[in-house]
């Protein structure tokens, strides 16, 4: 079956998608599931609502801000995401800690969630004048990738199912057991399909699963991807990605004619669902020389769930 992720024509270039792609997604994700994710990342946390900190100058870059409520009293949470190794982590976290600390005038936890491994810092840090501690500064961290997978599933935690492939014990069966218990649970195709794009990408960056079970689990992931058919606006991209694609790449060579028939159709799909952001759309396309990365931002796009969303993915031009 021909699909919007079609594994043979698809595989190689997802291999080659720079790490934001992922990023964005995983952001995405934890914004769409704080209030479920939120006692699993931090125990004994109530969600209150989600912060702005756009406004704040100096812009920050944080990942994700919230009001929670922690130990009976209410604080700040920072959720920091990180796919890869950063020397200065630390430093930029400690300065998202006090601009909000100073902002709200909250108790501030910072939270450094690693989804693959990496050289991860660690709590307390110092700030050190020689031999005296001038800060000492303490953080919490989650590497998803030393959790194990079977743990999650026997609690039926399925907030946490599509960072499953980040885990240790990740096998076809487990995959599969989440993928039943996934659609059993969700009733609204849309949603659903959503969170398998998000199992699957965060699939294929981990490496600590074996190349021949990631196959596999792709293929039964694969099989669910008719869901995708009960959303028309996926269909519509879907279908000009093929057919019109197609037909612009015979004219004017098939790489640049994917492109330029990409760039057209991540406009038209801003367009119809917010065209208040159509400029910053397409100033953010034309900069974008990656068939399969301005697919991914179309799709993200297509299922954002309100302009402010659409806004922050189309706003993360490091891609």
């Amino acid at each position: 079956m021909k699909g919007i992720f079609s594994m043979k024509k698809t595989r190689q270039k997802r291999l080659d998608q720079p790490p934001q792609v992922y990023d964005a997604t995983l952001k995405e994700f934890i914004q769409q599931q704080i209030p479920d994710l939120l006692p699993i990342l931090l125990p004994g946390a109530v969600y209150q609502e989600t912060l702005d900190v756009e406004r704040i100058r100096p812009t920050m870059r944080a990942d994700r801000v919230y009001k929670i409520l922690y130990r009976g009293q209410v604080h700040v949470l920072d959720v920091e995401l990180q796919t890869g190794d950063d020397e200065w982590m630390v430093e930029r976290l400690l300065a998202y800690h006090a601009i909000l600390h100073y902002e709200y005038k909250l108790p501030v936890i910072s939270l450094i969630i690693y989804l693959f491994q990496a050289q991860m810092v660690q709590s307390p840090w110092y700030e050190m004048s020689g031999d005296e501690k001038l800060i000492a500064f303490r953080f919490r961290i989650l590497p998803l990738f030393l959790l194990d997978a079977e743990d999650f599933l026997k609690e039926h935690l399925i907030c946490i199912y599509p960072l499953l492939p980040t885990m240790k014990g990740v096998s076809p069966d487990l995959i599969s057991k989440a993928i039943d218990e996934l659609a059993k649970v969700c009733h609204d195709a849309g949603v659903l399909s959503e969170k398998f794009l998000w199992m699957r990408v965060l699939l294929d960056r981990t490496e600590t699963i074996d190349v021949q079970e990631k196959i596999e689990i792709e293929r039964r992931l694969a099989m669910y991807e008719s869901l995708l058919e009960n959303s028309k606006f996926i269909k519509q991209i879907k279908s000009q990605y093929e057919e019109k694609g197609k037909k612009e790449g015979e004219k004017k060579g098939e790489k640049k004619g994917e492109l330029k028939e990409g760039r057209r159709i991540a406009i038209e799909v801003v367009k119809a669902r917010f065209p208040h952001l159509v400029e910053v759309a397409t100033q953010r396309v034309r900069k974008m020389r990656n068939v399969e990365v301005l697919r991914q931002l179309t799709v993200q796009i297509a299922a954002a769930p309100d302009e402010v969303t659409a806004r922050r993915i189309l706003n993360d031009d490091d891609v």
